[in-house]
């Protein structure tokens, strides 16, 4: 009750707490520490206090029969003084612990939605490990066969997606089209059109494994043969430098 018995008789009195601190010839922050009950004042300062007031250091103690403690008997005012400061420093403790505990706790919530954050931000449209080759935003441009259809060309086309995302890891397709007809004849080794010939360039990964052929990591002019297999869809049967 000490520090609110100050805090009520301050503004009794009218005083702010950077006027009674003056008056105390102490620091604004001893008052507010007094009134709040962090710290207590020293027998002396309690007197003193009790004089500005004009109360007894009783009344300010707060016992109940106003002369239970004489305002001139220092031993007494300190006996007292000095229970409540034992008082306030196990308050005080308590405190302290229980701020730790919250402290710990909400450190403890933070980590854990970090953590939920994290799980639910990845993206869960990746279906395959993101080592594996890049097919998603190649450029494409159309050529005239006579020898194929359309659709062998497209056929071929999702055959080198499939081997490029298996078989050339860190590596990201730039472009890919179809050879022509002439080039495709070659590879066959006559006109009967055995063979599919596509062209890629793309950039090779740190991590690809390919440490030759490009200085700037882009490997241009690449060329894929393909052959129609016993199910009639084509498949990669070679690739390297044109």
């Amino acid at each position: 009750m000490l520090g609110e018995n100050i805090k009520k008789y301050r503004k009794q009195k009218g005083y702010s707490q950077e006027v009674l601190a003056q008056e105390m010839n102490v620091v604004r922050q001893t008052i507010s520490k007094w009134e709040k009950g962090y710290s207590v004042p020293d027998a002396v300062m309690l007197e003193k206090l009790a004089e500005l007031f004009e109360v007894p250091v009783s009344a300010l103690l707060g016992n109940a029969e106003t002369n239970a403690v004489p305002q001139s008997d220092l031993a007494q005012i300190s006996a007292q003084l000095s229970i409540l400061n034992e008082q306030m420093a196990r308050e005080l403790t308590r405190r302290k612990r229980i701020r730790k505990i919250i402290g710990i706790v909400c450190i403890s919530l933070l980590l854990l939605c970090i953590i939920l954050f994290v799980i639910i931000m990845i993206p869960r449209s990746i279906s395959r490990p993101l080592e594996y080759g890049d097919v998603s935003n190649y450029s494409t441009h159309e050529v005239a066969s006579e020898l194929y259809t359309q659709k062998d060309i497209d056929s071929a086309f999702k055959s080198v997606e499939a081997y490029f995302q298996t078989k050339f890891e860190c590596c990201t397709l730039i472009e890919l089209y179809y050879a022509g007809d002439e080039i495709s004849k070659i590879e066959s080794g006559d006109d009967g059109g055995d063979n599919l010939v596509l062209f890629s360039s793309f950039r090779a990964g740190y991590g690809s494994g390919l440490d030759g052929g490009s200085i700037t990591g882009v490997y241009s002019g690449w060329k894929w043969i393909l052959e129609k297999n016993a199910e009639g869809n084509w498949e990669v049967v070679n690739y390297g430098y044109a």
